[in-house]
């Protein structure tokens, strides 16, 4: 494990949940003047999983296992950032 690996990890996840929660914001915003509940939710569900499978296959990082500490640093770094974004909002 290289310090690179670390900060290519932080810095790529960190933009991912930065991408994400603005996705998250412009699809509340979309979807503001609807109604219905579960339409905003599966509209928010499936573009959460295709985000989520976009952003595994462009890391470079995706063959490690989840266990792998250079995915767990990645993983909060995303988390990381987007309750930041989420509190600061």
């Amino acid at each position: 494990m290289k310090p690179k690996d670390f900060m290519w990890s932080i810095v790529l996840n960190g933009f991912l949940g930065y991408l994400w929660f603005l996705f998250f914001q412009n699809i509340s915003e979309l979807t503001r003047m609807w109604d219905h509940f579960l339409v905003k939710a599966l509209i928010f569900i499936i573009g959460t999983f295709l985000f989520g499978e976009i952003a595994n296959r462009v890391s470079p990082l995706h063959e490690y296992k989840w266990t792998h500490p250079i995915r767990i640093v990645g993983a909060a770094s995303y988390l990381l950032v987007v309750l930041i974004c989420w509190y600061t909002k």
